[in-house]
């Protein structure tokens, strides 16, 4: 009876777990899934396919509807990648839809952004005739490709205010694609996409050759998914429960956890910026003058405490008066010699 049972168990599991050949499959694959979630899961469990009234491709890209004819038309993610003229970036935020904190978060990713590259984000009010990018707190993390339109949305939801996050919508915004999504990836990346649900294996096609133009591959971009991106749980007999399995999976010795969890602008993300937009311009700042007005002195207050020592001035040395000698007394012979001499000298001369 007990044998029945789990024979009966396993068929079960069979039929509810969607049981398929995938391509890699490993326990040590299976426990590296269980590791923190990175920016690009957090967006993917952010976002659905159609989040917010628009169509998302790739997990976080607003696809504008052109041609309702057929739904691959909608389905498939822009190919040009328009940049902003002269790295103008105009933007605003929504009214009542950010706190303070909320709003200095997105301004220090765009601070950082404009350090290294030659790009100007500018904040507008009302409707401009331009185009812009209109930051909203929509359900979902995701942003348009570029410059499109004017009031274009980039949309920060809940669980989306993180650097990794801003960064990687704002990087949309300035018109770069999904690293995965490259015109080159089958040199640099295994995609599984039987690993992936079905309705989700659209997320990994590839985009043209201009995908190319802005540096090679780099694992380290901050637009690179994550191994299990769009991983739909599969059973896994071996270990008698579910498991997901990667869908990308690099050629290179790097570790499946490596790729996908950055925060930060990567060098390759840096040089592909300045590829496209340029260098950094430095704007030079004036030195201030320095002050030659005579500074107060500081006056000093004794402690109540603290009794003042008594001023003591040391005793001058004494003036000694130079001694003179007196003049030396005549006597009378002295006298009546004088005045004689002095006749007898008169007389003959």
């Amino acid at each position: 009876m007990f044998i029945k049972k789990q024979y009966f168990a396993v068929i079960f599991g069979f039929i509810i777990g969607n049981a398929s050949t995938v391509n890699v499959a490993s326990a040590e694959n299976a426990a590296e899934f269980k590791s923190p979630l990175d920016v690009n899961q957090s967006i993917l469990l952010q976002n659905n396919n159609m989040a917010d009234g628009f169509i998302i491709v790739e997990g976080d890209i607003i696809k504008r509807i052109q041609d309702d004819s057929s739904n691959r038309s909608k389905r498939s993610a822009p190919t040009y990648s328009p940049f902003w003229r002269n790295g103008k970036v105009y933007y605003q935020f929504a009214t009542w839809h950010f706190t303070q904190n909320e709003m200095a978060a997105v301004k220090r990713a765009m601070n950082y952004i404009e350090q290294v590259a030659h790009i100007e984000f500018i904040p507008v009010s009302g409707s401009p005739y331009t185009n812009y990018i209109s930051i909203q707190k929509l359900s979902s993390c995701s942003s348009e490709i570029g410059s499109v339109a004017r009031g274009q949305v980039l949309s920060l939801g809940n669980g989306c205010i993180d650097n990794g996050t801003i960064t990687h919508e704002l990087m949309h915004a300035l018109g770069f694609q999904h690293e995965h999504s490259r015109y080159d990836r089958d040199q640099y990346v295994d995609v599984y996409v039987e690993n992936a649900s079905y309705d989700e294996r659209f997320n990994f096609n590839k985009h043209g050759p201009e995908t190319m133009r802005y540096g090679s591959y780099d694992y380290n971009s901050v637009m690179h998914y994550d191994a299990y991106a769009f991983s739909e749980e599969k059973w896994d007999f071996s270990q008698f429960q579910k498991v997901r399995y990667p869908t990308i999976v690099p050629k290179a010795p790097v570790k499946l956890h490596q790729i996908g969890r950055k925060e930060y602008l990567s060098q390759g993300d840096v040089d592909a910026l300045r590829k496209a937009y340029g260098n950094p311009v430095y704007k030079p700042t004036i030195q201030p003058q320095p002050d030659v007005r005579p500074q107060p002195q500081p006056v000093v207050t004794p402690h109540p405490n603290i009794r003042p020592q008594p001023v003591v001035t040391p005793n001058p040395e004494p003036v000694r008066p130079h001694p003179i000698k007196p003049e030396p007394t005549k006597t009378i012979w002295q006298e009546i010699k004088g005045i004689f001499s002095g006749f007898l000298n008169k007389f003959f001369n």
